[in-house]
């Protein structure tokens, strides 16, 4: 074709355009929020937007997903292609992304053009081959990719695409595989390699212009061309870059530093520098001079992030540096290398595992226990693999029986999380189930054996298995299958206790007893210092004895298949088991002898073969046995007579594409349904007796990996590769709840609605999309967080006339700090902050300042602007500390929405201030009503303030402000707190309430002396100090670092069912609107607060225990986040101990952690 030709297609990209926008599915302007988990993927390519506004990754797990730059936050996956992505590249117009995958498939969808902004597949291009590398004409009409010459015509090994025809319109090249390529600015010419050269093509007519003088001295991975068109720069497994003048095809210089392979390049947008990513794991990234060839500067991370990068590129405005790994993205600071980088990654990880306590109570998900009653996550198993589909509950709920992460099989006490049987073998167990009598479990093995295991049984010693050569082990003598009984005095029960000595004993001589046969003898080892790396990239030095773990015998040993067991299922009398491997039939065994019984046998029609079971499920009463698995144009799901053998019938979708594959399988309680999920991402109810369909359960943004029904047959519990673990009604097919939780081990509950129970920190972790905006469900949390609400759907009642976010919000507004300068210095500590709001359609409700993690001045709200665009000024006057200040600034739209942050850091050089610590004691025992007395409100209360007054030393001084029983009244109370105006930023101010406190429609009040009647709600709101009360006083303290200490009775009110909900909302709000550390401890009566064995309340003796030293782990120092962590952890246990019941706190954290106490 000439190249008049290609200048034709301008009104077909019109009628493109025009379709794109009106046509087909028609966008929809008012888009509904979508909650999602952001999982993240390994990144093996990726680019920028023309506004630099968002980056598209390409990943291994053959999805393409869109972040936005600002935030760091995934907005939405884009999932087709049916293998890794190779390669992609932005339309120049920013509209559309063409990205191209690998072909190991032969599915398909290797070559396929996106919407952005939608998510939508716009074209399939089927080239029928593999595109290593791609890249859009400048004027966005037109695509050039290159491929392997084997798999070309006339061994031409590069094509030209016509984007809005969707076909092919050229073939030129040579018989090299095309690796690299990029086209030049002016769309006429694209460089590519020929073999370890580079050539320089004519597009429009596929001539080749010229041979580039020199080569690399191996394969050529990337190649970058400059913005002025002048140079061309390439990547080469050799180690080096190349500089090459495109106009003459010469070699200007060459660029040696990388340890190993360059695997990707790019030029920065004013063609001053070339960055270059290595293609080794102990190598980073580097930034190269164009005109020197210097290196100027290496992109340094921690060895837990060191990685190949295959693919880079810089923002348009050349800030910002974005890098693709294993990790993630990785997005540096061009303009001040001392910001360092962030990270666009994963919260979450797929969640492999579920099963349901018999009462239905407690959720066991990807080693997790959640609880219903209080919507939480409860505790996590240390060392549960949550990858595994082997985890099941025990019949009377006590235990949990998994595989480890480090391969033991392990019985856990499901309510303290204490390790308490582990069986010792070498296989990985991908499905298990609890014998009905809870004495044994059998599991099914890698191998294709399925083992019988007494769980009722303690261990008697660690098994060896392989003796390490030249170890401490060997020169003791030790042989495989000794049995270490104990090491220096204690018994060894668990693979872990005796893992945890050893790695915590390096060089010290330890004494082992040691059983062999009816001989039992002491040998003496010291265990080898050893360095290890952890997950952070931590070096630290460990023991090792060089013992391997040895295989256990298991009580019976099923044999019969020949692959790894994938399901198995133990009937209600314990008679019978089955099993299914996906590689041959389901069998029923004997579980007393271990004997097979049967083979499920049935012959596809079409293939003439037997078909295989992956699934497999025994119905209550025995009678009847389900399986699933690949079945070629026939239904997956067989129903058959266990009796018998027979097969009754077959039901399911017949098609064969990887998505309707059926992933896990249930029969209900009463054996009436199952329940199947799978590849699709739904949930299926069929009725066993007709084979059809009842209803579907959708959802789920990812495959269903796990399932499991509780036991009364009315709720379904479902795992996902989505990152959520959900709870649906059988009855309607509605989803009742989300359970997630994060890397970090934050965690959030959500109902469809939108209302949220979370840790401190997981609710910013779950994202929420309207449009091409995300935020992260934190940004609702004053209309959305609801334990209450979220705590009546999880026991099944009814909540109405609440929003729900998926109706709409009103988007918040666009918020800036204009000045100061980001990375600006002082020398004088008082400066002004401009934060500018812009109305994106909301309004703006408020604007609000956060200065080192603390709230600044008061509420302004109702600004209500009308009008998109218009914008709304605020000036905060502030007072700096020494060092770094960090400024957070947000705005809330008309309904309460909140903005994403804008955060910026200015310094102070100046000297360094002395801190002093406030600390406000309340405490009441004395109330004017005497039926409201208490007797350890006011010791409590003296004992901070002594403990203080004592261990103050931190402090340049300690200054204390105590109000007891009748001086506490609430102008005593409010006109003393004012009194901490006078703090300084740099301050520390400590505010510790004791006595009662009550909930009136999600305000919490502090029940003043003179309240007489705390059961009348007027009375409360008018004489109470409410939260908002309390808030607005604690801004107007100037001390940055604020704690706060709730120790508050229920005025003896009846227990409610969701005790302490009330006041989780109310004070986690306060700790939030002020940027304040919040503790809080509520009960239903006085109890808690007289146990005279403590000598304290509860609450206040935990946090003293913590003050002397006990929350301050290894460190010599007790922090406020450390003291909470103890408390959060300890006074469960502590009020359990003593009240048989466990009192969990209120504990938000917001603003930055400071040291109350060194420990001597």
């Amino acid at each position: 074709m000439k190249r008049k030709t290609l200048k034709t297609a301008v009104a077909g990209l019109f009628v493109l355009s025009m379709f794109l926008i009106y046509g087909g599915a028609a966008k929809v302007l008012a888009q509904s929020p979508e909650i999602f988990v952001q999982l993240g993927h390994s990144v093996s390519s990726l680019a920028i937007t023309p506004d630099g506004k968002h980056v598209i990754s390409g990943g291994g797990d053959h999805t393409l997903k869109l972040w936005d730059m600002a935030s760091g936050r995934e907005i939405r996956t884009l999932s087709g292609h049916k293998d890794g992505i190779n390669c992609l590249a932005v339309s120049p117009d920013g509209r559309y992304v063409i990205s191209a995958s690998r072909r190991l498939s032969n599915s398909g969808k290797s070559l396929v053009l996106w919407e952005i902004e939608t998510g939508r597949e716009i074209r399939d291009f089927q080239p029928g081959y593999e595109v290593p590398a791609l890249a859009f004409t400048p004027d966005g009409k037109y695509i050039v990719t290159g491929s392997s010459g084997s798999a070309w015509e006339d061994a031409k090994s590069m094509a030209v695409w016509d984007v809005v025809a969707g076909r092919e319109i050229r073939k030129f090249g040579d018989s090299s595989s095309k690796n690299a390529l990029a086209v030049t600015p002016d769309g006429r010419f694209v460089v590519a390699n020929s073999g370890w050269k580079l050539k320089l093509w004519d597009i429009a007519t596929g001539r080749e212009v010229r041979t580039f003088q020199g080569e690399h001295a191996s394969i050529l991975t990337s190649i970058a061309v400059s913005p002025d068109g002048r140079y061309a720069v390439s990547g080469s497994w050799d180690k080096t870059l190349k500089l090459w003048d495109i106009a003459t095809g010469r070699e200007i210089r060459t660029m040696r530093g990388h340890k190993e392979k360059v695997l990707s390049v790019a030029f920065s947008p004013d063609g001053r520098h070339i960055l270059s990513g290595p293609g080794a794991y102990d190598d980073v990234a580097r930034l190269w001079s164009v005109d020197s060839g210097r290196l100027i500067r290496t992109f340094d991370v921690p060895e837990n992030l060191m990685d190949t990068i295959p693919s880079l590129a810089v923002t348009p405005d050349g800030k910002y540096a974005v890098m693709g790994n294993r990790n993630g993205l990785l997005v540096w600071d061009m303009i001040n290398p001392q910001m360092g980088y962030r990270t666009f990654r994963g919260y979450a990880k797929y969640v492999a595992n579920v099963a349901l306590s018999p009462d239905g109570q407690s959720v066991v998900s990807g080693g997790r226990l959640w609880d219903l009653s209080t919507c939480s996550l409860r505790r996590t198993y240390e060392g549960m693999s949550d990858s595994s589909r082997s985890v099941a509950v025990s019949p009377d709920g006590k235990y949990v029986f998994s595989q480890s992460g480090d391969m033991p099989l392990k019985l856990w006490e499901m309510e303290t999380g204490k390790i308490v049987k582990e069986i010792q073998t070498r296989n990985l167990v991908d499905a298990a189930a609890f014998t009905p009598d809870g004495k044994f479990v059998l599991t099914g093995e890698n191998d294709g054996t399925l083992k019988l295991w007494d769980v009722s049984r303690k261990s008697s010693g660690i098994l060896a298995g392989d003796i390490v050569k030249g170890s401490a082990a060997e020169k003791a003598k030790l042989l495989p299958g000794d049995i270490i009984v104990s090491i220096d005095g204690v018994a060894m029960d668990t693979w872990s206790l005796f893992l945890s000595i050893i790695q915590t004993s390096p060089g010290k001589t330890l004494a082992f007893v040691v059983r062999r046969g009816n001989e039992t003898f002491q040998a003496n080892m010291a265990p080898a210092a050893t360095t290890v790396e952890d997950r952070d990239g931590k070096k630290r030095t460990v023991g090792r004895v060089g013992i391997t773990l040895g295989n256990e015998k298991s009580a019976n040993v099923f044999q019969g298949h020949q692959k790894a067991i994938k399901s198995l299922a133990v009937s209600s009398d314990g008679r019978y088991a089955v099993s299914a491997t996906g590689y041959d039939p389901a069998k029923l065994w004997d579980v007393e002898t271990g004997k097979e019984i049967r083979t499920f046998l049935n012959i596809n029609a079409i293939l003439k073969k037997t078909e295989n079971a992956s699934l497999v499920d025994i119905s209550q009463d025995g009678r009847r046995v389900i399986t699933a698995g690949f079945a070629y144009n026939a239904p997956p799901i067989k129903l058959w007579d266990r009796a018998t053998g027979e097969m009754i019938r077959s039901f399911g979708d017949a098609s064969h594409s990887k998505s309707s594959w059926i992933w896990d399988l249930a029969f209900t309680p009463d054996g009436r349904f199952a329940v199947s999920a799978g590849g699709d991402n739904i949930i299926r109810l069929w009725d066993v007796d007709r084979g059809a369909e009842v209803r579907s359960f959708e959802g789920h943004g990812g495959a269903i990996r796990s399932i499991a029904v509780s036991r009364d047959g009315k709720r379904l519990l479902s795992a996902s590769n989505d990152g959520t673990a959900r709870l649906w009604d059988i009855a309607t097919g509605r989803e009742i709840a989300q359970f997630v939780s994060f890397w970090d081990g934050e965690w959030v509950v959500i109902t469809p609605e939108g209302y949220f129970n979370a840790s401190p920190g997981g609710a910013k972790h779950l994202n929420v999309r309207v449009g091409m905006n995300v935020y992260s469900i934190d940004n609702f949390y004053e209309k959305f967080f609801n334990p209450v609400h979220v705590a009546s759907v999880l026991q099944g009642k009814k909540a109405e006339g609440l929003a729900d976010i998926r109706q709409g919000i009103k988007p918040p507004p666009e918020v800036r700090i204009v000045s100061p300068k980001p990375n600006d210095s002082f020398n004088t500590d008082t400066i002004t902050i401009k934060v500018a709001a812009r109305d994106t359609g909301g309004g703006i409700d408020e604007i609000r300042l956060f200065h080192n993690g603390k709230a600044l001045g008061d509420d302004q709200r109702g600004v209500k602007i009308v009008g998109v665009g218009a914008e709304k000024m605020r000036d905060f006057t502030v007072t700096l500390v020494d060092g770094l200040n960090t400024f957070r600034a947000l705005g809330f739209s008309s309904d309460r929405t909140e903005s994403n942050p804008y955060e910026m850091t200015v310094s102070l050089a100046a000297p360094s201030k002395d801190v002093s610590l406030y600390v406000f004691a309340v405490g009441i025992n004395k109330y004017r009503n005497p039926a409201l007395n208490l007797n350890y409100a006011v010791p409590d209360a003296k004992g901070i303030a002594g403990f203080f007054r004592q261990k103050g030393q931190l402090f340049k001084q300690v200054n204390i402000i105590e109000i007891y029983d009748e001086e506490a009244t609430k102008e005593g109370i409010l006109t003393r707190l004012r009194e901490l105006e006078k703090t300084n930023p740099q301050d520390a101010v400590l505010i510790y309430l004791a006595g009662h406190g009550e909930n009136v429609k999600d305000i919490w009040y502090f029940i003043p002396h003179e309240l007489t009647y705390p059961e009348r709600e007027e009375h409360v709101r008018t004489k109470g100090i409410s939260s908002v009360e309390l808030a607005a006083a604690m801004k107007n303290i100037r001390a940055q670092k604020i704690l706060m200490l709730v120790d508050a009775c229920k005025s003896g009110a009846v227990l409610v069912a969701f005790r302490g909900f009330e006041d989780r909302k109310a004070l986690s709000q306060l700790s939030r609107s002020t940027g304040t550390h919040v503790v809080a401890a509520s009960t239903k009566d006085q109890f808690a607060a007289e146990v005279k064995d403590l000598g304290h309340g509860v609450f206040t003796y935990t946090l003293l225990e913590g003050l002397k030293g006990k929350a301050a782990g290894s460190s010599d120092t007790v922090t406020v986040r450390r003291l909470m962590s103890y408390i959060e952890e300890q006074l469960p246990e502590v009020t359990k101990k003593y009240k048989q019941e466990a009192q969990f706190p209120v504990v938000d954290s917001r603003g930055m952690d400071f040291p109350l106490v060194i420990v001597k």
